[in-house]
């Protein structure tokens, strides 16, 4: 767009032409003396088509660059069909596992060899592992075993009068006997029984009676231990 002062030009110059053509004849001088009247001329034809043409014609071309036209209408939204999600055995097949292979053969036993306590195994590749100290790893999982509060574990060391005796009686498990004997006799309200599967702490009370100096058998409340159950009694020796 043409700047305000080439504007003020193009209307000055289109303006002077405007006048030219609606302007009448100068009339008479008057009198001097009297102030004359003034004579109007004849009113001026009206100007040329083709001038009025020419004078849009000029405005529009100074002004055509600032000239918009109207905003469009908004274009109508589409919304597409929702797709689907894939089904399991109708749009895709489903993974099956195959068949299983055959199985290997048995390796054989990798070649070893001792020294005093110590062990030590042949690598795959021909080559010789690490010596293990086989009586170091026995030390450490013995001091790891937990003995009963105040007694010990029958077969570490001897066993005094005065302290609990616990004893594993599963040899006598058979599934249907009821009746056990500890290896010594015991005091009378020092036996405990426990055992692997319920009821774990047997109940003096209700689960077993003293039966001997060195037997107790268990009642209709409970059931004979399973063959190989874990079957542990704790007592003081008489």
């Amino acid at each position: 767009m043409g700047s305000h002062k080439e504007l003020n030009e193009l209307f000055n110059e289109m303006g002077d032409e405007l006048v030219a053509q609606f302007k009448g004849d100068k009339g008479d001088p008057g009198k001097q003396g009297k102030p004359g009247k003034s004579i109007k001329g004849d009113k001026g034809d009206l100007p040329s088509q083709s001038l009025v043409l020419e004078f849009v014609r000029k405005v529009f071309d100074a002004f055509k660059g600032d000239l918009k036209g109207d905003k469009g209408d908004l274009g109508d939204s589409v919304k597409g069909d929702p797709g689907k999600s894939p089904i399991a055995g109708i749009d895709y097949d489903i993974p099956t596992d195959g068949d299983p292979g055959d199985p290997g053969e048995k390796g054989a036993i990798p070649d070893h060899e001792w020294d005093g306590k110590k062990l030590r195994f042949e690598k795959p590749d021909g080559e010789w592992g690490e010596w293990i100290n086989i009586w170091d790893i026995i030390t450490q999982q013995v001091k790891k075993i937990k003995l009963p509060k105040g007694g010990i574990l029958k077969g570490f060391g001897g066993v005094s009068q005065s302290q609990p005796v616990t004893e594993s009686i599963t040899d006598q498990c058979d599934g249907s006997n009821k009746v056990f004997t500890t290896e010594f006799n015991y005091k009378a309200g020092t036996l405990q029984v426990s055992g692997q599967d319920f009821p774990y702490n047997y109940d003096p009370a209700s689960d077993w009676t003293e039966t001997g100096n060195n037997e107790f058998t268990l009642t209709s409340e409970v059931d004979a231990p399973k063959t190989g159950q874990r079957f542990l009694v704790t007592y003081v020796r008489s």
